[in-house]
């Protein structure tokens, strides 16, 4: 009951916080003269896990004179891409007509509270630059913060900066001070030039990822390096991401990772003709600063259906040595002739068991030249029917217009017997 119930504005109730994130303690407003003390802990966290924690404590003196404290009009926080300027205006005041003085503290300045150097750096070059810092001005003050942001000055955690602002009235009124906090998130740009085009590869379908090797990357740490992460998704809307906001956005699945420099990735995952897929890929950077980039710009490719489609797998006798089964397949659908260039092949694999999962031999090579005569047949002799199931694949391949050689198009789903 011997303390005010009004903050410094007059509303109620007055509060007593500490900001468990920048650090700030807000005592609003103290009410009796006095020499006041405060502890606090800060914790270390490393990857959810507790690691370690000081005490720390400071001295709040409580005064009773007229002087009224200066007034800072500190910026919103910031977001910025790696490698944009930052030229940011700082004004105080003071409601007494005193002469003020600005400073601004922060790891991005690389200078202890003396003015020091950190040796080593807590941050990598350049470092930040408040202008002008400690000079005594006529009011209203103003001060210029800058830095040239850069990529190695990507992590996820924001930068904080500490503003302060002294008044200097006339002696022997005592000098009052305000501080305020602005942060600074510094995010890596997104992958740029991604394209995707369907291929195949021995095991089948495929889509070929191609972007332009990402070069805004944090310096390796040790093993631990950029990583591009590759994802996807069935459908295609280009949604666009808002400022600032990095990862990737809901709905995409990862298929694969790899180290940058690194530009491609081809993906052979359980894709299906017919469907489109869109892919999007991020840049995941190394710790301590972690994060991950903005996700590049959506890309959309659809599986053709430019595949021969098997129509019957059909024992026609059973035997031990002299099992008959007859294959049909028709021409690759949607393919028309002048598409691809020719000559085109047919080749027709087969494997023992039901899921095909054995090793698979080749058991025809046909050429076709894509004419009137849509149905294919063939009659493979000699086979174990009793003992053993079949399943077959068929493989479509083109002439290379550049290399001249056979090329696999496309390998059709597998059918069993």
């Amino acid at each position: 009951t011997r303390f005010s119930t009004t903050t410094e504005t007059g509303a109620t109730p007055p509060a007593y916080t500490v900001n468990a994130r920048t650090g700030d303690v807000c005592w609003d407003a103290p009410g009796k003269e006095g020499q006041y003390n405060i502890a606090f802990i800060i914790e270390e966290w490393r990857n959810g896990v507790l690691i370690g924690e000081i005490t720390r404590d400071m001295q709040i003196v409580v005064v009773n004179n007229a002087n009224r404290r200066p007034q800072l009009q500190a910026p919103a926080d910031l977001c910025v891409q790696a490698g944009t300027p930052i030229n940011q205006p700082i004004q105080a005041t003071d409601p007494d007509g005193n002469r003020v003085t600005l400073t601004a503290y922060g790891g991005v300045f690389n200078r202890q509270p003396d003015n020091r150097p950190y040796d080593p750096a807590i941050v990598a070059q350049p470092y930040a630059v408040f202008t002008p810092s400690g000079t005594i001005q006529n009011q209203p003050a103003t001060g210029v913060f800058s830095w040239q942001t850069a990529c190695a000055h990507i992590r996820q955690e924001p930068y904080e900066v500490v503003l302060k602002v002294v008044d200097n009235p006339p002696r022997p009124t005592t000098q009052l001070a305000t501080f305020a906090t602005f942060r600074i998130t510094v995010y890596g740009p997104a992958p740029q030039s991604l394209t995707a085009r369907p291929t195949t590869t021995a095991s089948g379908r495929a889509i070929q990822l191609s972007w332009t090797p990402y070069s805004c990357a944090p310096a390796a740490v040790g093993s631990d390096t950029t990583q591009i992460i590759i994802y996807r998704k069935e459908g295609c809307a280009d949604t666009p991401i808002p400022a600032c906001t990095t990862g990737i956005p809901a709905g995409y699945t990862e298929v694969g990772r790899v180290t940058s420099p690194r530009s491609s990735f081809l993906d052979t995952g359980e894709l299906r003709r017919g469907v489109s897929y869109s892919y999007r890929i991020v840049a995941q950077y190394p710790l301590p600063g972690g994060g991950v980039s903005v996700a590049s710009t959506e890309v959309c490719v659809s599986l053709p259906l430019l595949a021969p489609l098997l129509t019957n797998v059909t024992v026609d006798s059973t035997g031990t040595t002299n099992g008959v089964i007859t294959v049909r397949w028709t021409r690759p659908l949607g393919l028309r002739a002048g598409d691809l260039r020719a000559p085109y092949q047919y080749r027709l694999f087969r494997s023992v068991g039901q899921g095909g999962t054995g090793a698979s031999t080749l058991v025809l090579t046909r050429a076709t030249s894509l004419g009137a005569n849509a149905d294919t047949v063939f009659t493979d002799r000699g086979l174990n029917t009793v003992a053993n199931a079949y399943t077959y694949r068929l493989a479509f391949d083109y002439t290379d217009s550049i290399t001249q050689a056979l090329t696999q198009l496309d390998v059709t789903d597998s059918a069993s017997s």
